[in-house]
C-alpha cells in the first residue's frame, strides 16, 4: 500500500461525502477536443423540431464537442425547424437564417471541427483473446475466448478533489493504478494505462469548464452529466482537473 490505513479511511470518507468525484472516461479527439455524452434532453427537444422520419438519426448521436454544445443551446430554446442531411444538421428559424452543424460516427461538431472529425473512423474496437484454463485435477488445458474493448482515441476523465490535502494522495494512487492495471483481468496484463498529462479544467478546455459546476462559473444554467457522480446533486460550486490517457 502507498499509504497507511488512516489515510485510506480519510480518502474513503471524502469519496462518500462527495469531496472526491470523477466523470466517466470519455474519448478525446486529437488531444485537444474532448467529447461529451450527447444529452438525452437535447435528443428529446430535437425530436419535436424534426420530421418523424429523421428521428432515428437523432437517436444515433452519442457525443457532442464543447464548441457544438455551446452553439446548440440557443437554437434549441427557440422556435426553429431542424433539418438533417447525410452529415449535416441545420437549425432554420422563421426568417430563413441557418445554424449548421456537422455530424459523423455519432458525434455532433461545429463546421470548423470537421477536419478533425473526418479523421475519426470509430471510437473503439474489439480484440478477441484466446486464453487457457488449466484443470487442477487432470492438468488438461481448456481454451476459451475473451473479448476486450479497446479505444482508438486517447481518453480523458475529469476529477474533482475538494480537499487540497488529498491531491497528492489521489494523483499517486492513480499512478499506481496505471502500473498495476484496473479491472478483474489486470493480472493477465489488461486494464493498464498511461497518464499523458494532468491540468486544470480551465486550461484543458475553457468552454467545457462553463458546463461543469465551477468556482469560476457558479451561475451556470446548464450542467452536463458526465458520469454518476459528476456533477453532484447538491449543485455546490466545485473545481475540476482533467487527466488524459493514451489509447494503450
Amino acid at each position: 500500500m502507498l499509504y497507511d490505513q488512516e489515510v485510506v479511511d480519510s480518502l474513503t470518507q471524502n469519496v462518500l461525502d462527495g469531496n472526491v468525484r470523477a466523470t466517466s472516461i470519455l474519448p478525446l479527439i486529437e488531444t485537444s477536443t474532448p467529447l461529451l455524452p450527447f444529452p438525452v434532453l437535447f435528443k428529446l427537444v430535437l425530436a419535436t423540431k424534426i420530421n418523424i422520419g429523421d428521428v432515428t438519426k437523432i437517436k444515433s448521436l452519442k457525443y457532442i464537442t464543447p464548441k457544438a454544445l455551446d452553439k446548440i443551446i440557443k437554437p434549441l430554446e427557440e422556435d426553429v425547424y431542424v433539418s438533417i442531411g447525410e452529415n449535416y444538421l441545420e437549425f432554420i428559424d422563421p426568417s430563413g437564417v441557418k445554424e449548421q452543424f456537422y455530424y459523423k460516427t455519432g458525434i455532433l461538431a461545429t463546421l470548423d471541427e470537421k477536419p478533425s472529425l473526418d479523421k475519426v473512423t470509430n471510437m473503439f474496437y474489439t480484440v478477441d483473446y484466446i486464453r487457457n484454463r488449466i484443470d487442477r485435477i487432470s492438468g488438461a488445458a481448456d481454451p476459451y475466448h475473451m473479448a476486450c474493448t479497446m479505444p482508438l482515441q486517447k481518453m480523458y476523465f475529469i476529477l474533482y478533489i475538494g480537499d487540497e490535502d488529498l491531491v497528492k494522495v489521489i494523483h499517486s494512487s492513480i499512478k499506481l493504478l496505471a502500473e498495476t492495471g484496473i479491472g478483474s483481468k489486470h493480472s493477465v496484463g489488461l486494464g493498464k494505462f498511461k497518464i499523458v498529462e494532468a491540468k486544470n479544467i480551465e486550461e484543458f478546455n475553457p468552454i467545457l469548464s462553463r458546463y461543469l459546476p465551477s468556482t469560476l462559473n457558479d451561475e451556470s444554467y446548464y450542467w452536463v452529466s458526465m458520469g454518476k457522480y459528476a456533477p453532484k446533486d447538491s449543485g455546490e460550486p466545485v473545481s475540476y482537473t482533467h487527466l488524459t490517457l493514451p489509447t494503450n
